[in-house]
């Protein structure tokens, strides 16, 4: 997994959820735990294809496509996870998933900020949620940090200058600064 986040419900029930390269998020609900583990008597010669995730209670399904899961975060404000990646896009989902009707192995997006006109052309690498104003803001490969209005989808404003692609994002909320 390139990345993970965990988080608690109100119901103290525990969750993690990584990404992968292949663009899928798993969600696992850790109050289940591992799945009994059975010891093969000959290791495979080759790997034919991926196993799905070893938990109990895991739920897993496409939400960029192109590659990689970049970061993923529980934005509780904005009622789901949040997710970037290599598709150049970043992605609101509700947990449990919502299922797309027309493809079910893929999940149906809350919102997906992505501008083709003042967004991200590039994979996008990091993503911050500004609580204090309601924004996201987000930083990639074509070395542009954008800020996002997540309830419309619609870009705010873009920072331009950096000399490299930015790769993550932290926020200062004493002086209100982002680094």
């Amino acid at each position: 997994a390139t990345c993970c986040c965990s988080w608690k419900n109100k119901d103290d029930s525990e969750f993690l959820a990584y990404g992968d390269d292949m663009g899928l998020v798993t969600v696992v609900d850790m109050t289940k735990g591992l799945k009994p583990h059975r010891v093969a008597k000959e290791p495979p010669a080759t790997i034919q294809r991926r196993k799905g995730p070893n938990w109990e209670a895991a739920t897993q399904r496409q939400v960029h496509t192109g590659g990689w899961v970049r970061q993923i975060e529980m934005v509780e404000d904005l009622g789901g996870l949040v997710s970037c990646g290599a598709d150049s896009c970043i992605v609101i989902f509700q947990h449990p998933f919502k299922i797309n009707p027309k493809d079910k192995t893929q999940v149906e997006p809350r919102r997906r900020l992505q501008s083709l006109v003042r967004g991200h052309r590039k994979g996008v690498r990091a993503f911050r949620w500004i609580q204090s104003h309601k924004l996201v803001i987000s930083g990639g490969l074509e070395r542009d940090l954008i800020v996002w209005n997540p309830y419309t989808g619609k870009v705010v404003m873009t920072l331009e200058g950096h000399t490299a692609n930015i790769l993550h994002l932290e926020i200062n909320v004493e002086f209100e600064q982002l680094i």
